[in-house]
């Protein structure tokens, strides 16, 4: 982990982010992998190991917007498109 001042204590860090870490595993539910993933796209500077960055950048976009958005999309479409086809075509 960096320490970016000079005024913060490296026990003080180590402290927040093992009590940091307790409260992702009490929660874990709203802490998927995904979560890790977008942070490492908006930070991709830091993963140097991570080979076509790009793709990765877009891989993990495309993947936040389905999980995010696509699955209430569905849901959505779902019964409209239902609606259309039976209902729309016994009319």
């Amino acid at each position: 982990m960096k320490i970016k001042s000079e005024n913060v204590r490296a026990e003080d860090i180590e402290e927040i982010s093992t009590e940091y870490n307790s409260v992702l595993r009490k929660y874990d539910i709203n802490h998927s992998t995904l979560d890790y993933k977008v942070f490492q796209k908006n930070n991709i500077t830091e993963y140097p190991k991570i080979k076509y960055s790009s793709l990765f950048q877009l891989w993990v976009f495309l993947r936040y917007q389905f999980d995010t958005l696509g699955r209430y999309l569905i849901f959505i479409l779902i019964p409209i498109a239902l609606y259309l086809i039976f209902v729309k075509s016994i009319a």
